[in-house]
C-alpha cells in the first residue's frame, strides 16, 4: 500500500488508501478510539480486491493517522458511522459494499441499518463488536505484552495473541502501527479514553442490543456476507460466531457465512487468498 490520501470529512482529517476500478468497497479496520488498527491491517487483501473493485482503506475515526472525534460526546461507537457516511460523501459515493473488521464489523453492519440505500453489500469479519462485549481477552494480552520493553516488540506479541500464527505479522505492519502510536492524535485519543472508556462501553452495550432488535424486525437488509476464523482466541467461534450466524442469517435472506480454518481474529490476514475469494465471489454473486 503506497502514497497515502487525506481528506477532511466533517471537520477531521481523514487518511485513506485508494486503488482499482468498479463498484467501490470499502475497508474499515478494527479497534476503537486511541487503538492500534490502521488501514494497513489490510495489507494482504488491497491489492487482489484492488483487481475486481475501487478499494478505499480507511484510518477510522481516532484511529492510524485520522483525527479525533472533536467533542467529548462523541466518543461512542456511532460517531465512527456518521463519519464513514462523510467520507463517503466527501468522495461522491452514494453507495459502496462495506467490508469491516471487528468494531468496523459492527459499523458496516449498523451503517446498513440506519442507511440501507448506501450500503450495496455487507462483509462482516470476526465481528464481536456487534454481538457482545469484549471479554478479558484484550487486557489480558495487553498486560502480558507489556512486559517486553521495545514498543514494536509489544505490538508484535499484542498481535500474535489474537493470532493463530504470526507469519502474518510483517515488519510493515509493525512500522507502521508504531508510527500512528507516535502522533499527537492518539496520544490525546488515549488520554480521552481513560475518562471516557465507561462512556464507550456503556453506549455500545445499549447498542448491541438495539442492533439485535433491528436485525429481528427485518432492518438488515442489505446481502450479508459473515466471514470468521474459527481459531479466533478474542471472538471465538463458540458462541460469539454462531451468535453472529443465529442472529443474521434467519432474519436476512441474503445472508451467508464462509469460516476460515487455522486463522484467528486477523483472518483476512491469515487467509488472504480464500478471503479475497469469498468476498469477491459473494459480491459478484450479487450482480
Amino acid at each position: 500500500m503506497q502514497d497515502p490520501k487525506y481528506i477532511d470529512v466533517n471537520g477531521i482529517r481523514t487518511r485513506y488508501y485508494e486503488k482499482g476500478k468498479g463498484a467501490p468497497l470499502i475497508l474499515m479496520h478494527g479497534g476503537q478510539f486511541a487503538s492500534d488498527g490502521l488501514a494497513e491491517d489490510w495489507e494482504p487483501n488491497f491489492d487482489s480486491l484492488a483487481k475486481s473493485f475501487h478499494v478505499f482503506a480507511v484510518d477510522m475515526l481516532g484511529q492510524g493517522f485520522t483525527g479525533n472525534p472533536t467533542q467529548d460526546k462523541d466518543y461512542v461507537i456511532g460517531s465512527t458511522v456518521k463519519h464513514i457516511i462523510g467520507f463517503l460523501d466527501e468522495l461522491g459515493i452514494d453507495s459502496a459494499h462495506l467490508v469491516g473488521h471487528s468494531r468496523g464489523g459492527y459499523t458496516a453492519l449498523r451503517l446498513a441499518m440506519e442507511n440501507p440505500n448506501r450500503a450495496r453489500g455487507v462483509v462482516n469479519v470476526d465481528s464481536a463488536s456487534f454481538i457482545q462485549e469484549v471479554n478479558e481477552f484484550y487486557a489480558e494480552a495487553q498486560q502480558k505484552a507489556n512486559q517486553y520493553t521495545d514498543p514494536k516488540d509489544r505490538i508484535w506479541h499484542f498481535s500474535r495473541s489474537n493470532s493463530y500464527a504470526g507469519d502474518h505479522i510483517t515488519s510493515s505492519w509493525i512500522d507502521a502501527k508504531h508510527a500512528a502510536q507516535q502522533t499527537s492524535n492518539h496520544k490525546e485519543a488515549v488520554q480521552k479514553m481513560e475518562y471516557l472508556g465507561k462512556q464507550f462501553s456503556k453506549d455500545i452495550k445499549e447498542r448491541q442490543l438495539e442492533c439485535h432488535d433491528w436485525v429481528k424486525e427485518g432492518r438488515l437488509r442489505t446481502p450479508t456476507l459473515i466471514t470468521w476464523g474459527y481459531n479466533d482466541p478474542s471472538a471465538t467461534w463458540d458462541p460469539v460466531g454462531l451468535k453472529s450466524l443465529d442472529l443474521i442469517l434467519p432474519n436476512n435472506p441474503d445472508s451467508q457465512m464462509v469460516v476460515f480454518n487455522k486463522a484467528g481474529h486477523y483472518c483476512y490476514r491469515e487467509q488472504p487468498k480464500a478471503f479475497v475469494e469469498a468476498v469477491t465471489g459473494f459480491i459478484q454473486g450479487l450482480k
